[in-house]
């Protein structure tokens, strides 16, 4: 038997963390055989807090707008007696809703521990970059991309595979990868749901992008008004350090090295655009520079940069695990 509660922003916010401390408190107490887990936002914010209880036979029932008060009658019940409580559960509509959706850069948001990276290994984390290192040269990397018609998914739609091939082309070294996390439109948290809900595929797609470039470094610049996406950004880069998916000889033989760090924006809207979010990066004020030069020719330091969105980045590795 598993309770995950909801811990994202939007939940916390709502109340998830008590609840989750009255379910902690309540399975100590009644000494029940019970692993209760954290997990990120699924994108119904105004439902929050929201918990799921998997039974041993993986039959789920959801609860939404759940409060520390009702969490002795949900164990009761529902864990004890296995009896649903209408009342609290999702509405049919949103219930509908949540049924038709195919989800691949939120695949894990919801359903996986954003903070253990044997959760997302178990998921097929990281497999990825290593088929990618092991199996593929940089040019077949690009290619499974092309097929795919992955676009930039921060709003201009710009061909994903056109920016790495440019960036790959550039004779100049070093070679870096941006991932761009400033989101600054009102009312926009993409971004922060993939950041805090599931990291690691960010953190994946970024090194599958390095590879395909012939990076050797990566930035996410993501902005300080994100604090619970950042600390999970950095718990998940460090798990993949030890974990040896981040760092130097990656994959050992393979001569591939690759490391990541934070940057942590004003929150200045304009440093969503790319040449802008550069200038910040460099400790100027972010202002948007003339293009041409692309970044792909001269980016950070005037160095060759590929600067993808937190969400283009995601859908990569599900994409080298599933063909274009």
């Amino acid at each position: 038997m598993k309770v995950i509660v909801g811990q994202g922003s939007c939940g916390i916010a709502a109340g998830a963390n008590k609840v989750f401390m009255e379910f902690g408190e309540q399975i100590k107490n009644k000494n029940l055989n019970i692993e209760l887990m954290s997990t990120g936002c699924i994108g119904m914010c105004y439902l929050e807090p929201i918990i799921d209880i998997m039974d041993d036979d993986g039959n789920k029932t959801t609860y939404t707008k759940v409060t520390p008060e009702m969490v002795e009658e949900i164990i009761e019940e529902t864990i004890k007696k296995a009896r649903k409580l209408d009342q609290y559960m999702m509405s049919d509509g949103d219930e509908r809703n949540l049924q038709k959706q195919k989800r691949i850069a939120l695949r894990n948001c919801g359903v996986m521990d954003p903070e253990n990276i044997e959760a997302y290994i178990e998921r097929g984390g990281y497999q990825g970059i290593e088929q990618c290192v092991t199996k593929m040269n940089p040019q077949e990397v690009i290619e499974v991309i092309k097929t795919s018609g992955l676009r930039g998914r921060g709003g201009a739609g710009f061909p994903t595979w056109f920016k790495w091939n440019a960036a790959r082309q550039s004779i100049d070294t070093p070679k870096y990868i941006v991932c761009n996390a400033d989101e600054g439109d009102p009312g926009a948290f993409m971004d922060r749901s993939i950041l805090e809900g599931d990291s690691h595929s960010v953190i994946e797609g970024m090194l599958i992008a390095g590879y395909a470039i012939g990076a050797t470094e990566g930035i996410i610049y993501v902005r300080a008004e994100y604090p619970l996406a950042i600390l999970r950004l950095k718990k998940a880069i460090q798990q993949a350090k030890d974990k040896g998916f981040l760092g130097k000889n990656l994959f050992e033989g393979n001569r591939f090295d690759f490391d990541i760090r934070i940057k942590a924006g004003a929150g200045a809207f304009v440093c969503g655009e790319e040449t802008a979010l550069i200038a910040s990066l460099e400790g100027e004020r972010g202002m948007p520079r003339l293009k041409p030069p692309f970044p792909a020719q001269k980016g950070y330091w005037q160095k060759p940069t590929n600067i993808n969105n937190v969400e283009t980045f995601a859908n990569v590795p599900w994409i080298i695990r599933n063909g274009g």
